[in-house]
């Protein structure tokens, strides 16, 4: 998973607001990609119950909404990682069913023509629900663990300077105050 940390160079490292830009983006991303997961878990949930099979259990369905998931990120990384053939094999097979149940639902009593409802909620699905949950909720976290001691050195050196200003402006008013002129 160290190869999705974007590096920021050591130039940039010691501007503490870029550091505070680059920290604050990924934990957004990160919030992003959750609810894009609460989302691809719903339509996964909701395309099981819809399939036309018997179930002895309803509930079941809010576990199998998790599986696919649970297996694309697992496995996707062993597949990364390991370079395994029988890893990426198991992640397709659950970004199958993933986009299966998801598309399922999405176009279930839709109207329109079929080839652009199942075209558009394919898209939908791996472009936003798959790239942009689990695979970015991923790359989102490691980068937030990698720039965490950045950030809060960052912010360490942002609340001192702003103490400084702060500070130097009171000391400016008291002394303007005072009748002192000479200070800046």
């Amino acid at each position: 998973m160290s190869r999705l940390v974007l590096r920021i160079s050591e130039n940039l490292r010691r501007k503490p607001v870029i550091v505070m830009v680059v920290f604050t983006t990924w934990v957004a991303l990160a919030v992003v990609a959750a609810r894009l997961g609460v989302e691809d878990y719903l339509t996964s949930v909701y395309g099981y119950q819809l399939l036309p099979t018997r179930k002895t259990d309803e509930s079941l369905a809010w576990f199998i909404g998790l599986l696919p998931q649970l297996l694309q990120v697992a496995f996707g990384f062993i597949a990364i990682e390991k370079r395994s053939r029988s890893a990426a094999l198991i992640t397709l097979a659950a970004f199958v069913a993933d986009a299966f149940a998801d598309i399922f639902y999405k176009v279930s009593g839709v109207p329109g023509d079929p080839l652009l409802l199942w075209t558009a909620a394919f898209m939908e699905t791996t472009m936003l629900f798959t790239l942009g949950s689990e695979f970015l909720l991923i790359a989102a976290l490691q980068n937030i663990y990698e720039y965490l001691p950045d950030a809060i050195a960052a912010l360490i050196v942002i609340s001192q300077q702003l103490t400084d200003a702060i500070r130097k402006s009171l000391d400016a008013v008291i002394n303007l105050a005072a009748g002192d002129s000479s200070t800046p």
